[in-house]
């Protein structure tokens, strides 16, 4: 970890006492008010123990490995957080762990940490607990295979750590939100507790406004306007933590550009568009000039995202390629020449036309720099 800033250390208890004692006091005692004759327990001289030191060798953070097959005591002063640190003392603790043969290792996490020890593969058991005035959690990471998923809980920290490697953007779609979900009173409270739960997954992994929801409008049942109207109505009876992440999707049945637009200048809500939808249900609009609308409505959202797809030549009218056309895909890349926008594959066999596509991008860049 020289590069970051900061080495990991493995040290013997006794003679790293006092450097242990400039991380774990501050934080813990005080910072956090854990009294200080519980800070330090008869499991210390017992335990492995890291530490994180900096390019002068000061400690910056560290933590500890039980006899108890658990992580404790993990802490990193304030001014190197959000670097890594946390992250190489707990990797380089079970890592120790799994050199010992352990079949698990557990740990108890304060209750605003779920989410950093959910990214690292721990899966969360039982109830919440006191600990010297603090809410924890015990969490539970098997070394040997995949742990087992027993509830929604656990479903979201193991989502955690399947997504936490997005770094760029994360959309999240559901089926739950096709058509009809804003137009059906006896599923809007439903609706409403999934945006929620994906609102709070990507709440839990830290990622900012820029990653979103994605849904489409919903049915028109013979009633646009109202429709329209009652789209809008539920949107703004929603939490802040979803309003922020909701982008709407134009489609090739209900809503197209200009009738998202419209949604757009009455909720501020950004347009994710799709380019084949527009081909089959438009107003109109040019490629170019639906991308000149649609940008604008990002502002402070990051870049516009993109939906590509193109015809099955051999099903019915609407029904996405199963494969990417590159000749098509071509021609869109023309028009976003010197846009800023996240360009998302919706084609069936998506890693491979993505390698394709990225392929064809490596190509076309270099016949233009001849």
């Amino acid at each position: 970890m020289a590069d970051a800033g900061f080495r990991i250390e493995h040290v013997d208890y006794q003679a790293a006492a006092p450097l242990l004692r400039r991380v774990r006091e501050p934080v813990f005692v005080q910072e956090q008010k854990v009294p200080l004759e519980l800070e330090w327990d008869d499991l210390d001289p017992a335990s492995q123990h890291v530490l994180a030191l900096d390019g002068a060798g000061n400690p910056i953070g560290t933590g500890r490995l039980t006899p108890k097959h658990s992580i404790g005591r993990m802490a990193v002063l304030p001014e190197w957080r959000g670097r890594g640190v946390g992250e190489a003392i707990l990797a380089a603790l079970v890592d120790r762990a799994r050199e010992s043969g352990w079949p698990d290792v557990t740990l108890a996490a304060q209750v605003h940490a779920i989410g950093f020890y959910a990214r690292a593969g721990f899966l969360p058991e039982g109830d919440h607990f006191d600990d010297a005035g603090i809410d924890h959690l015990l969490m539970r990471r098997n070394l040997r295979a995949p742990g087992t998923i027993g509830d929604r809980r656990a479903l979201v920290a193991a989502t955690l750590g399947v997504v936490a490697g997005a770094r760029r953007a994360l959309v999240v779609y559901s089926r739950d939100l096709d058509p009809g979900v804003f137009d059906r009173p006896e599923v809007v409270e439903a609706s409403i507790l999934e945006l929620q739960y994906h609102a709070d997954l990507m709440d839990l992994m830290g990622l900012d406004q820029t990653h979103k929801i994605q849904l489409h409008t919903g049915g028109v049942y013979g009633d646009k306007p109202a429709a329209t109207d009652r789209f809008v109505a539920v949107y703004e009876t929603l939490d802040a933590s979803i309003r922020k992440r909701l982008v709407i999707e134009n489609e090739e049945r209900h809503f197209n550009l200009a009738d998202n637009l419209r949604i757009h200048e009455r909720t501020g809500i950004p347009l994710l568009f799709d380019t084949f939808h527009h081909d089959l249900f438009n107003e109109g609009e040019s490629l170019a000039e639906a991308l000149d609308l649609v940008q604008p409505t990002w502002e402070g959202h990051g870049p516009a995202m993109l939906d590509y797809s193109s015809q099955d030549p051999d099903k019915r009218w609407g029904a996405h390629t199963p494969t990417i056309d590159l000749e098509d895909f071509s021609s869109v890349l023309d028009v976003l020449d010197g846009r800023d926008v996240d360009v998302m594959l919706e084609i069936k066999d998506k890693e491979k036309s993505a390698l394709a596509a990225n392929e064809f991008l490596r190509e076309r860049a270099a016949a233009r720099s001849d």
